[in-house]
């Protein structure tokens, strides 16, 4: 399995993790982990 595919399949498991702390999760250590998932997320998008 090549690079690209590594990262969509993790950025597909990161979704629901996502969806999870947007929705059900308050405070600012779920607003801190939001942002993280997202930036994660944006990065691998930029490498893939």
């Amino acid at each position: 399995m090549n690079l690209p595919n590594k990262l969509t399949i993790l950025r597909m498991i990161m979704v629901p993790v996502f969806f999870v702390f947007m929705v059900n999760v308050h405070g600012s250590w779920a607003a801190i982990t939001v942002f993280v998932l997202f930036f994660v997320s944006s990065l691998t998008d930029a490498l893939d």
